[in-house]
């Protein structure tokens, strides 16, 4: 008998949703199959392979199959959730052209959801909502994981190599705000436009007036921020959530932008 994952095509395997309590405690898990998880209400961190990042409402994790990850809610505001578990010999060709897997080899680690009906689609598919689930079952449940990996292909295509170079840049900002906590390389993003490091750093400025550089620091700075603000995660959390290697690295660069190392500047929003 085939496993899952040797099946052709894409399986579908369980979806359900959850409302935390405030004290569930840190979920250490490793599955077999693919599992996408959607924050509907509340906030909280997912972290892999030693990468912590903030999950807040209208956002989603991808877990792949043997990976040791853990997720945990805030006490303060627990999350609302629910999950899409699949497998099949398709299933990470379509987490590619998804955007789930970033550019190179890096796997977008945490997305914003791709339109906003997702939650509601993805609930629907979760509790059964749909009076026709009844009668039906998991072939209706199947055929509404599909429809939503079709919807998810078509709202992440990346821009076409042969794009106006304001597209390009469009794309490149978007791959920057969606996966700044990637080890993202301006070089692999340029080959990935089919274009040269120096012609991509040239559209770039060009477009936004400034290097393809700052505006990841911007966007590095801006959700680091927000995570000071508004989790309790520590400095070497948020250091490990914005794409430092070290939280002296991620130190530096804040008190170069704010004049003021990240704990105070903490302390100074209160």
């Amino acid at each position: 008998m085939k496993k899952a994952y040797d099946q052709p095509g894409l399986v579908y395997l369980h979806s359900g949703a959850e409302t935390c309590v405030a004290d569930k405690p840190l979920q250490h898990i490793m599955r077999d199959y693919y599992q996408i998880v959607a924050v509907l209400d509340g906030r909280g961190s997912y972290t892999q392979g030693g990468k912590t990042h903030s999950v807040t409402s209208g956002h989603c994790f991808l877990i792949v199959p043997y990976d040791a990850v853990s997720y945990v809610q805030d006490s303060a505001d627990p999350w609302h959730y629910c999950w899409l578990s699949f497998s099949g010999a398709l299933a990470t060709e379509l987490l590619v052209k998804c955007g789930f897997i970033a550019l190179g080899r890096n796997r977008r680690p945490v997305f914003p959801f791709p339109q906003p009906d997702f939650g509601r689609d993805m609930l629907e598919l979760a509790t059964g909502t749909d009076p026709a689930v009844e009668l039906m079952g998991d072939a209706l449940k199947s055929a509404q994981a599909h429809l939503l990996f079709a919807d998810l292909v078509n709202a992440w295509q990346p821009a076409p190599v042969k794009s106006t170079p304001q597209k390009i840049v469009e794309s490149a900002m978007r791959e920057m705000e969606y996966n700044f906590s990637a080890p993202i390389l301006i070089q692999e993003m340029a080959e990935h436009y089919s274009l040269d490091r120096s012609h991509f750093y040239r559209l770039f400025m060009e477009e936004t007036g400034r290097s393809p550089q700052l505006y990841l620091r911007e966007c590095r700075l801006a959700n680091a921020k927000s995570m000071l603000r508004n989790s309790r995660m520590n400095v070497y959390e948020i250091a490990a959530a914005c794409g430092y290697e070290s939280p002296s690295a991620f130190t530096r660069m804040f008190k170069a932008e704010t004049g003021m190392t990240p704990l105070a500047w903490r302390r100074a929003q209160t």
